[in-house]
């Protein structure tokens, strides 16, 4: 089970600012002597924290208070044992946010007056993710998988009650439905009563359990849309399809029983179907920022006063490297820094943070693979 970024939690971390905002990463494991050494290598995370927030100006005890609720985890057993590649944990002194991570980040603690997030851009930029959508008459599951797996992921968006999609539903008539907590696993199941014939399902009915569907899914997808691959029986999915408000779907479908699937082999599945998407999409961006009529910027500066203004509609950002300093878009005043200094923000992280609130695309990728080998690369809306 993974925990998936929403455009609203990143927007939410985003505009998170406190005298003391608090990241952790930390790599993890699922079983074994590793999942073991994670409890270590967080405290020893916690003990860097502590000594940046002292230095920042808190006491001990002050900082170790603002630390509690990370600290608490080392103690929780059940809460290791459902873990992926990586934990991430945003703390204040108003509490603590907590993100498990299908892709694996360095382990890294970082002190500013709002979050460093960009470790969770994968997640959530382009041409990294995609959604694999189980349906069958009754139920729903959403996966989110990457270039390396699919994973299970909450469907909390999803009303609790399907009936609330039925306008004009009666007492005699009416579909129920549970879904979205931890033990729904990423499942929304449909249970109708008060048929004619019990567990006869009408094409209204299906239509309307679908047009739910859909109307969670496009609010749990990050902006930018990103592919997603149905699963299940032909005519389910062309119902759905009719139904969908989605605007990536991919083309062609894992059609069959998709519930004798481990999320393994609806991987295998799927990523040949979605792997041409991912590939095309960033090979026209990068294009796109060789095209001579394309205002375009590689300046770390210029790319943060654009970014700050909603200018950039597409942003390629390394996340194998950082650029420390300070940025107050107010006076348009950047500094960049070759040490990182306390207080400092990754300006790189602050680029791609803005664009994608300003509903750009962020294409995460190495620094050695930045189109023009800069530090950064923009395409600009104007």
């Amino acid at each position: 089970m993974i925990d998936n970024i929403t455009s609203q939690d990143l927007r939410r971390l985003a505009e998170t600012t406190a005298e003391h905002c608090v990241s952790i990463f930390l790599p993890t494991h699922r079983a074994g002597y590793e999942q073991a050494q994670d409890l270590v290598r967080l405290k020893n995370l916690l003990t860097s924290a502590t000594a940046e927030l002292t230095s920042l100006g808190l006491r001990q005890p002050e900082a170790e208070a603002l630390l509690a609720p990370a600290t608490a985890l080392l103690h929780e057993q059940a809460f290791w044992a459902h873990q992926d590649n990586t934990l991430a944990l945003f703390l204040t002194e108003d509490g603590m946010m907590s993100y498990r991570l299908p892709e694996p980040v360095d382990e890294l603690v970082v002190v500013t007056d709002q979050f460093h997030l960009k470790p969770l851009l994968p997640s959530v930029a382009a041409g990294k993710s995609f959604y694999v959508l189980v349906l069958n008459r009754h139920e729903a599951r959403l996966l989110r998988g990457s270039r390396v797996h699919v994973a299970e992921i909450e469907l909390s968006p999803i009303p609790e009650s399907l009936g609330q999609a039925l306008p004009g539903a009666t007492s005699e008539r009416q579909l129920l439905s549970h879904s979205a907590g931890p033990v729904a696993r990423g499942r929304v199941t449909a249970t109708f009563h008060g048929h004619p014939k019990p567990g006869v399902i009408t094409k209204d009915d299906l239509a309307r359990f679908f047009s739910a569907v859909d109307d969670g899914i496009n609010r749990i997808i990050p902006d930018p849309p990103t592919p997603l691959v149905l699963a299940g029986a032909g005519y389910l999915l062309a119902t759905f399809r009719r139904t969908s408000k989605y605007h990536r779907i991919v083309e062609l479908d894992i059609e069959g029983d998709p519930e004798r699937l481990s999320s393994d082999e609806l991987y295998a599945a799927a990523w040949p179907l979605v792997e041409p998407v991912l590939d095309q999409d960033r090979a026209t961006a990068t294009e796109l920022y060789f095209a001579s009529a394309t205002p375009t910027t590689s300046s770390i500066p210029d790319a943060l006063l654009a970014a700050s203004k909603g200018q950039i509609e597409t942003l390629f950002v390394p996340v194998d490297a950082q650029q420390w300093g300070t940025f107050a878009p107010d006076q348009q005043l950047v500094d960049l820094h070759e040490v990182r200094q306390p207080g400092d923000r990754d300006l790189l992280d602050t680029a791609a943070i803005n664009t994608i609130l300003h509903r750009g695309a962020v294409f995460t990728t190495r620094a050695t693979e930045i189109p023009g080998n800069g530090p950064l690369a923009a395409i600009l809306r104007y």
